[in-house]
Order: structure tokens, then sequence, then C-alpha cells
């Protein structure tokens, strides 16, 4: 969970993309056909992130079904800009089956922590990926 342009769909594209099938409810497409059929949907692989998963907040259901059968962790990634957690229903489907992390924006001080020569900002926003964004910042 994060707030609007902090990074969450960056970085679970980026980071994961060889190891998961990503698909956003951004596109209208893929967000019907979500609704459409949600366990059809969440069974076309085995590890799964879906972007914005509030834009067919009945999809949770059947990714409680899934789990619960499954019983399996990290098979679902879902990313939200809004607490989910205030939504009645989707608190109680997925309580005890749902770890949050909170994603804030970057400060001036983790932006240039890392970096040896000047200016540190700018090498930060120029970085073409996450990836290489994080590499940059976790250099000594």
């Amino acid at each position: 969970m994060g707030a609007r342009q902090v990074g969450k769909t960056t970085l679970v594209q980026q980071l994961l993309k060889e190891e998961r099938a990503f698909y956003t409810f951004d596109d209208p497409t893929v967000a019907q056909l979500a609704a459409t059929n949600p366990l059809s949907f969440l069974t076309q692989a085995e590890k799964i992130t879906i972007d914005e998963v509030l834009k067919v907040p009945t999809i949770l259901t059947a990714i409680k079904r899934i789990v619960d059968e499954k019983r399996k962790p990290g098979q679902f990634i879902i990313t939200a800009s809004a607490n989910i957690t205030f939504l009645p229903k989707i608190s109680e489907t997925l309580a005890g089956r749902i770890v949050f992390v909170d994603l804030f924006p970057l400060t001036i001080y983790e932006i240039s922590f890392h970096l040896k020569d000047e200016p540190k900002a700018i090498k930060i926003f120029s970085c073409a990926t996450a990836e290489r964004c994080w590499k940059l910042l976790n250099r000594i």
C-alpha cells in the first residue's frame, strides 16, 4: 500500500518480473476479465501480482478461497493506493491471510545517502529502471 506515485507498481514490476505474472486493473480489459471469472483469472499462474486491486474488489473473495485451499504463502502480491483495511468486507475477508507493507516516498536522505559524487538527486532521478535505482542506492 502507499500513496499515489510512490513507486508501488514500478517496484513489483521491475524487481519481480522474472518470478511472477503481472496484471494491472488499470487496464479495463484485464479488470473486466478478472471481474467476470475471478477464479479462472487467478489460476493462470502459480504466483500473481495484481496492481490496483481495489478496482475489482470482488476478486479478494476469490483470493481468499485460493489461499485457504493451497495454504502457500506468497501466491499473490496486490498493490493498492487506498488502505484496504478500511473497507469493511475486505478486512474481514483477508483477516489472517494478508501482510501489509506500506511504501512511502524516498526521503532526500535516502536518495543521497550512498551516492559519493554530486549531484546526488539527479543520479537517482535519472535511473531508467527501479532495479538500477536500487543498485545505485546500495553502492558503498
